[in-house]
């Protein structure tokens, strides 16, 4: 099961962020890969995005239901795959930035096989733009928040296995360009 936490603050406060994260219409388009997504009620969409790792290209679509809007503090979700066999959980979480914060930002993963490790290599070959290091935001005075965003994906059926290698860098950049899109929105840089 791959999964990724993606941690990075933002100068501005808590209910700000909130105001931003709490309707996905704001952030959907941010997402690696982002087609379109369709509201069906309240707690419940669909998404389109087309995943592109190295020379694989798909498109899928997945049904996200939201199971906690607790504001300022969390979202959470967990989707399901309509057309493929994936399913998984995330959330947001926004809180006060830890005093010492220099403002960089941090993925953390799960150990990697060896194999893993020569697919994230294979996946940088074909993507050489993916390849960015930790995002840096200028320093400012002023409230500032911490924006952690979590996603775990297990792929279902015979070619898991496979599927849960390949998907491992895809969603590391899947986090990080996520939430620094919403740091630079809220920021008022370009996106």
């Amino acid at each position: 099961m791959p999964e990724v936490t993606y941690k990075t603050s933002v100068q501005c406060s808590i209910d700000d962020t909130w105001n931003l994260v709490k309707d996905m219409d704001n952030w959907a388009p941010f997402l690696l890969g982002y087609q379109s997504h369709e509201v069906q009620s309240e707690t419940d969409s669909v998404w389109t995005l087309k995943g592109d790792v190295g020379v694989l290209a798909r498109t899928v679509n997945i049904a996200v239901h939201i199971d906690e809007w607790n504001g300022p503090e969390r979202v959470r979700f967990t989707l399901k795959g309509i057309d493929e066999a994936v399913e998984g959980s995330g959330r947001f979480t926004i809180g006060p930035a830890p005093e010492n914060d220099d403002n960089t930002a941090l993925v953390e993963t799960a150990p990697k096989s060896v194999v893993q490790r020569f697919v994230d290599w294979l996946f940088q070959l074909f993507n050489p733009k993916t390849a960015t290091g930790p995002k840096q935001t200028s320093q400012q005075s002023g409230p500032k928040a911490e924006l952690i965003f979590y996603l775990n994906i297990t792929p279902l059926g015979p070619t898991a296995p496979i599927v849960s290698v390949v998907m491992g860098p895809w969603m590391e950049k899947c986090a990080e360009e996520l939430a620094n899109k919403i740091v630079n929105t809220l920021e008022g840089q370009p996106v």
